[in-house]
């Protein structure tokens, strides 16, 4: 598996070691994560994005379609089961994890929620429909 070395700050370093430890997940793992988060929801909105990862036969998060999809996975409780695609509903937050997510953080949670559905049965994608495996 290829290695990709990154430079960032000594600021954003620490936070990204003190937050790999709080997940228990490497660093690296965790940069992997995120990369492929942006990536998978970048070929929802972005035809060059999904011709590429179709190309490279890369097939898409079952989960990447839903507006929790992203940094929200690594807290959610049915993480597994939603990237294959078993899990419907939206971000699941364990109760140990639940005091640190901010005011505004359950008020985007709250409205993902109430809108998801009503997205699901206008939007014509394969990846939002009943359809979407």
């Amino acid at each position: 598996m290829p290695v990709v070395q990154v430079k960032m700050s000594d600021e954003c370093h620490k936070a990204l070691k003190q937050w790999s430890a709080f997940l228990g997940v490497p660093m690296g793992e965790l940069l992997y994560r995120y990369a492929r988060f942006g990536f998978h929801e970048q070929a929802h909105c972005c035809s060059w994005m999904d011709g590429t990862l179709s190309y490279l036969g890369i097939e898409l998060d079952k989960g990447s379609e839903k507006p929790c999809f992203g940094f929200r996975c690594n807290i959610c409780s049915k993480r597994t089961e939603c990237r294959t695609g078993v899990y419907q509903g939206l971000v699941e937050i364990p109760e140990q994890i639940q005091p640190t997510v901010t005011a505004h953080g359950k008020a985007v949670i709250g409205e993902m929620r109430k809108a998801w559905p009503s997205h699901k049965k206008q939007c014509s994608s394969s990846h939002c429909n009943e359809a979407h495996p």
